[in-house]
């Protein structure tokens, strides 16, 4: 339960797909701690708006999430827009290992255009693995890390996604 609930907040802000899902079912994205925290820091704004999205129906207005919307916004889409240009390079090289050409396109592309397919992928990410019933759970992790700048969180997204990346089974029989 203490392995979800750091994932759950690390994860709902950029991530939440590794969060108490079956080994079998995990993306690897390859990328090493410090790529990884510039990938989280990119996407916590596309996470942020999945994780509402998928617990609204389940989550009364007044939870911290959606409290505290504008500000979490603000700040996580500042150090979002500062760190893209290194996620950016992160998803060409990601796309070029299961196609270089796919990878030199993406290299190239605009940060205009890019950034969509970024928000695209994390947001469906998170919305199929976030369940409903952990809603709660997510919105009081939040609330508790929420003071954290955004770069500690995503430091923290980039450790426990390392590790859960290194120890696919960790987690998954215990740790729930």
């Amino acid at each position: 339960m203490a392995r979800f609930l750091l994932l759950a907040l690390t994860a709902s802000l950029c991530s939440l797909a590794l969060a108490g899902t079956p080994a079998s079912a995990q993306i690897n994205l390859d990328l090493n701690e410090e790529e990884m925290a510039t990938f989280a820091l990119a996407a916590m704004p596309a996470a942020l708006r999945s994780v509402q999205a998928r617990c609204r129906p389940v989550l009364d207005a007044d939870a911290y999430m959606f409290a505290q919307s504008d500000t979490l916004t603000r700040r996580l889409t500042a150090t979002s827009d500062r760190a893209f240009p290194g996620a950016a390079r992160s998803i060409a090289r990601i796309a070029a290992r299961g196609n270089p050409a796919m990878g030199e396109i993406m290299a190239g592309m605009p940060p205009e255009t890019l950034r969509p397919l970024l928000d695209e992928f994390v947001a469906g990410m998170v919305t199929q693995r976030v369940d409903p019933s952990r809603c709660d759970s997510i919105d009081r992790v939040l609330a508790l890390l929420d003071p954290l700048p955004p770069e500690n969180l995503a430091r923290l997204a980039a450790i426990a996604m390392t590790e859960a990346q290194a120890n696919p089974a960790a987690g998954t029989a215990r740790g729930r």
